[in-house]
């Protein structure tokens, strides 16, 4: 059986649906209707193009280095979940990549389906979860729309059977994903503003050390 998606468009190089540069497939169709919804023009399954897998995966650009993932996008991925996972099993069984998808659905509910979405889900590394609430919008979250949505290592949230999100800053509870913002506990915007607070904590620390070695 061949499969096929429909899809509105496919991003080859973007930096704000996922960790590094991704491709992004767009599909069509959507359930949820959330309140403006910024790709209402793909709620309804026949605005996009029924594309098979094959080409779908032809045009992603596996072979190119700059490229870190995948990111399925919509539209609502879940709506499509079986031609998904067959996408998916063949970008993990040829590439490096890792998947990231964006949903309506929440993960737990993915979860307990045990349908063709718990299959899709156990493909995918990062999970964006939950619909989009207006009144929850704020421009300067990461890779979502609304601060209810979670971002969600899938991985190890299956092994351990409970939801794990990314880590968070401490301070505005924003996720982080930078190395060195991890290890600080802190995102580079709190750590700015932070700055003086944590200078004079790091001097008054090192003050100490040299007083008790007196």
């Amino acid at each position: 059986m061949e499969y096929a998606i429909y899809i509105k468009d496919i991003e080859p190089e973007s930096l704000v649906d996922g960790i590094g540069i991704r491709t992004v497939i767009f599909c069509t169709g959507c359930d949820f209707k959330c309140e403006n919804c910024h790709n209402e023009q793909i709620w309804d399954m026949n605005s996009g193009y029924l594309i098979p897998i094959q080409k779908i995966y032809d045009s992603l650009g596996i072979d190119n280095p700059t490229l870190s993932g995948v990111t399925f996008s919509g539209g609502e991925p879940m709506k499509q979940a079986k031609a998904f996972h067959e996408l998916a099993k063949m970008i993990k069984n040829n590439s490096q990549w890792d998947i990231w998808c964006y949903t309506g659905y929440l993960f737990e509910d993915i979860v307990s389906s045990k349908d063709d979405k718990y299959e899709l889900l156990q493909l995918v590394d990062v999970l964006v979860d939950g619909q989009y609430v207006d009144e929850l919008k704020k421009f300067t979250l990461a890779f979502r729309g609304s601060s209810n949505q979670r971002i969600i290592d899938v991985q190890k949230s299956l092994k351990q059977n409970a939801v794990v999100e990314m880590p968070a800053c401490s301070n505005c509870g924003d996720y982080i994903f930078n190395k060195k913002e991890i290890e600080k506990n802190l995102c580079q915007d709190c750590h700015d503003i932070k700055k003086p607070e944590i200078e004079k904590n790091e001097w008054l620390n090192r003050m100490e050390m040299l007083n008790s070695k007196k």
